[in-house]
């Protein structure tokens, strides 16, 4: 970063001091650890009582009395744990976007800020990180300036810009930050908002030269029936195996309790419930990882896909070197970056026998193929993190299997 991009920095993080968040935070933290340390208490703790036996001596015996009432109340304390711990989060971006308007007032550059931001994310996946760094930068996750797990996409798509010289990888990834239904229920995970709603809100305060998302939305016009079609499809195909468990589950209680007669025993139901949820999970995969040919692409048409889904996979070729790890500078790492002339990617290997491959994949394979040129097919998919679910990957005219469909 610039002079001016390190004191917009600083002044989001001062920001924070005299918003007095690390107050605020701390005590809605421990609310909501209070709730989860009461459901733990509550549903694991047995009761017991010391009684004298017949015998003259003392034995120790479990207390009932009151159990269901302890159960319930452990029960609900996880429950409002749960709804807790996103509220927590809300709270966190609604600090952050404080911090922010902070820091463009008292620098008076949200183009800094902005950049910025853009910035960060892409030197999360630039520099190599060793395994303690990693664990740190997930024990800090809610300090720093952006959630590292939600800024890969934003910083794959600045590498692609900078290689071409443009703003188009960047603000079609913002886009998609902004319009996919898929990037709204990631951030309701995240404790930082998602840098293009960050730029946006910026634009309120005070006019970002960098984009202007007006214009930008003009110039990719984006179908939105055609995103929450996809959307609900994708839901739709994700949680068939849990929609069809609880409609069994409903019709087994139902003959238990003789609301409903039907030619089938409770065994029978069973045993009809578990070949549907086979078939649900077998044609929830093929609609993830589809049986098309794979269409020939580059890292930055793939970044560009504002229609991009985690769920349903996209069939594709790419060409390209291989220049490290998915986890720079982890040897356990078996997942691989790919570079072609437009931009990074992640590849996602996954062997044949779980954990075993990987590892042996890991330590004496994958060295083997950094600086290589390569062809990869896989599908595409757009989660937190870009990637290509590998299904083949080719080297020195060698075929390596990715067995990612299969599992």
């Amino acid at each position: 970063m610039n002079t001016e991009e390190r004191k917009a920095v600083f002044a989001h993080e001062i920001g924070h001091i005299v918003h007095r968040d690390f107050i605020i935070m701390s005590f809605a933290a421990s609310i909501i650890s209070l709730l989860y340390h009461i459901s733990q208490l509550l549903l694991r703790t047995r009761r017991y009582r010391i009684e004298r036996s017949e015998g003259g001596g003392y034995e120790i015996n479990k207390r009932n009395k009151g159990r269901g009432y302890e159960i319930l109340i452990g029960v609900l304390a996880y429950i409002f744990y749960l709804i807790g711990t996103y509220i927590l989060l809300f709270l966190s971006r609604i600090r952050e976007y404080y911090a922010d308007e902070f820091s463009a007032k008292e620098t008076n550059n949200t183009d800094a800020l902005a950049s910025a931001l853009i910035k960060i994310s892409y030197g999360i996946i630039a520099k190599p990180e060793e395994k303690r760094q990693l664990e740190l930068m997930q024990g800090t996750r809610m300090l720093g300036i952006v959630d590292f797990k939600a800024a890969k996409g934003i910083g794959l798509a600045y590498i692609t810009g900078i290689k071409l010289k443009s703003w188009k990888p960047i603000e079609k990834a913002l886009l998609f930050d902004l319009k996919n239904p898929w990037a709204f229920l990631y951030e309701l995970g995240s404790s930082h908002p998602l840098t293009a709603k960050r730029i946006k809100r910026l634009e309120k305060i005070k006019n970002v030269t960098m984009f202007d998302f007006e214009k930008i939305e003009e110039k990719y016009h984006i179908d939105d029936k055609k995103l929450y079609a996809n959307f609900f499809k994708d839901v739709l195909f994700e949680s068939l195996p849990l929609i069809l468990f609880a409609i069994f589950s409903a019709l087994a209680i139902s003959i238990y309790l003789g609301f409903v007669i039907l030619p089938l025993n409770l065994t029978q139901l069973i045993g009809l419930c578990l070949i549907c949820l086979g078939f649900s999970i077998i044609a929830k995969t093929f609609y993830k990882y589809s049986s098309l040919p794979p269409e020939k692409a580059s890292v930055l048409e793939l970044m560009e896909d504002v229609y991009a889904s985690p769920i349903r996979g996209k069939p594709v070729e790419l060409e390209g070197e291989i220049v490290g790890r998915g986890v720079p500078g982890l040897i356990l790492s078996e997942d691989m970056m790919l570079q072609d002339n437009t931009g990074l990617i992640y590849l996602n290997y996954e062997g044949i026998i779980p954990f075993f491959s990987n590892l042996v994949f890991a330590l004496f394979k994958l060295e083997k193929f950094v600086g290589k040129k390569v062809k990869s097919y896989g599908w595409f998919v757009r989660g937190l993190s870009p990637r290509i679910e590998l299904r083949k990957i080719i080297v020195d005219e060698k075929e390596i299997k990715s067995w990612v469909r299969a599992w």
